[in-house]
């Protein structure tokens, strides 16, 4: 079967910006048919784009979403310049912060459904704990919160982080942005020997077109991560993976110290059986940590990506937030 590739595009849903600052957006993508007053803000990591979440037509989490009367909006942090090697964990919380609040003015709903998925749900959980005025639930997936057994960050390696901070600062010092490059080998040298491959994007069978075009799509996804300023990968390094600021309530954040007790929404919690990356031991956590009276916990079938993937409905979640929206 021949395919023309340049036809294979990431982001096939529609949608309309309606915020921006610096290089972080907010994209609107109405509701099919709008059933519920509750919108859903999605914020994905900050190593890649966050067109995982729409990849193409038959695959897009935030069609599924749209199908079933939702209004989503998705924060978008752009691709950092040299210009911003001195934002860090600071800047990117006030991005979300004046996002929700652009939000709530758009959508006419004082409060939101927030859904943090992978880097994107620790930013939710530290976000929430900070500024919970306006989340009315909290969704978590595939969330590393708690770095202390990381699966893919043996002894030696943490010890080698630990003693090399200054490589950190060196690297920060020198280059101001890390490059996407290094970004993308650094993420195969801390996952080795595990890996995130392009198979799982077979979804059905190769003589199937939209099969193999949802493969090409997510294989153009897979390698092409962003850069990092600087300021930040030393911070998340540093302060996220080195010390475990976060579950030790030692992080501070625009002067405040982050305390996940003070997420007190409701909040589901979902990781997947297969997950290398953010095993459920690192999201697990969280669940002791917040004052939710209205919590759950999903361990569901499948990997790190599986939910952007899944060409079925996310019945799970589904049955979950309509309750609360």
């Amino acid at each position: 079967m021949k395919l023309n590739r340049k036809n294979v595009r990431l982001g096939e849903e529609p949608s309309e910006i309606i915020w921006r600052l610096n290089k972080t957006s907010v994209s609107y993508f109405p509701a099919k048919r709008k059933k519920y007053q509750t919108p859903i803000l999605f914020i994905y990591s900050i190593i890649n784009k966050p067109s995982i979440l729409n990849l193409t037509p038959d695959s897009s989490v935030i069609k599924s979403f749209t199908n079933q009367g939702y209004d989503v909006y998705l924060l978008d942090f752009g691709s950092p310049g040299i210009e911003d090697k001195n934002i860090g964990l600071n800047e990117y919380i006030l991005y979300i912060h004046k996002a929700v609040k652009r939000i709530v003015h758009h959508s006419g709903s004082h409060r939101i459904s927030l859904f943090g998925y992978c880097l994107g749900g620790t930013f939710a959980a530290i976000y929430t704990s900070l500024y919970p005025t306006h989340i009315k639930n909290l969704i978590l997936f595939a969330a590393p919160i708690d770095f202390e057994t990381l699966p893919f960050l043996n002894s030696w390696k943490k010890e080698w982080l630990h003693e090399k901070k200054h490589l950190l600062q060196s690297l920060k010092n020198e280059y101001g942005i890390i490059p996407a490059s290094f970004v993308k080998h650094g993420m195969k040298w801390l996952i080795s020997p595990f890996s995130i491959t392009p198979k799982l994007a077979v979804l059905s069978d190769l003589s199937n077109e939209d099969s193999v075009n949802r493969w090409i799509s997510f294989n153009q996804w897979l390698n092409d991560h962003i850069p990092m300023s600087g300021k930040v990968f030393q911070e998340f390094m540093n302060d996220l993976v080195t010390e475990n600021k976060l579950v030790k309530n030692k992080l501070i954040i625009h002067g405040k110290r982050v305390s996940l007790k003070n997420i007190r929404c409701p909040m589901l919690v979902i990781t997947t059986e297969n997950d290398t990356l953010v095993p459920k031991e690192m999201t697990f956590p969280i669940m002791k940590k917040v004052s939710s009276m209205d919590k759950k916990f999903l361990s569901i079938k499948g990997g790190h990506i599986s939910i952007a993937l899944r060409t079925n409905k996310p019945l799970d979640i589904f049955q979950w937030i309509e309750k609360r929206s």
